[in-house]
């Protein structure tokens, strides 16, 4: 059984995540939250999303604020930025600060569900290529460790005859002054 990916709705008005929940349940996944404080506490907690649709002003924490404090938690999920006012410098900055794109409102269902894909699609690869610079740090880390302890351990095996040698010439040395 095939996984949907799981997007995280934050949206304060009800018309709007009512529209966005009927464009986006048959296909996705989605929990629904009303506030951004809320939503951040939520992914906090543990909850892991595909994607984080969020409206930009909302009352208490705007989303702006909500995109600071998921990137401060280190939480690299793609987000994008729902907002009423086209090309706001608050709507540019968030992307300044992490998001994936900001969709102006009103949005139809078609543009909708390809900026949800392309986001989706974008967060993929991020993992996909963090997944193989885990592992290629592991490799490097790998061979780096194995290597110095082979070089320790050939230089241990080098001093060893060093001193093998060494012993015997002081050895030889010190009978020929003896006799």
């Amino acid at each position: 059984m095939v996984m949907r990916k799981t997007i995280l709705i934050v949206e304060d008005n009800q018309e709007e995540a009512s529209f966005l929940t009927r464009a986006l349940s048959p296909l996705y996944q989605l929990h629904v939250i009303a506030n951004g404080a809320e939503a951040l506490a939520f992914v906090r907690s543990g909850h892991d999303f595909d994607l984080i649709l969020m409206d930009i002003r909302m009352p208490g924490m705007s989303g702006d604020r909500v995109l600071k404090g998921l990137r401060q938690l280190g939480d690299a999920t793609e987000v994008l930025i729902l907002t009423a006012f086209d090309a706001s410098d608050l709507a540019i900055s968030t992307l300044h600060d992490g998001a994936f794109e900001y969709l102006t409102k009103p949005i139809t269902r078609d543009r909708l569900l390809l900026k949800v894909s392309q986001a989706l699609e974008s967060g993929e690869l991020k993992k996909s290529e963090t997944i193989e610079l885990q592992y290629q740090n592991r490799r490097n880390h790998f061979k780096r460790n194995f290597v110095h302890s082979i070089g320790q351990t050939i230089a241990d095996e080098e001093f060893d005859d060093y001193s093998t040698h060494h012993d015997a010439f002081i050895d030889r040395l010190s009978r020929r002054r003896i006799r």
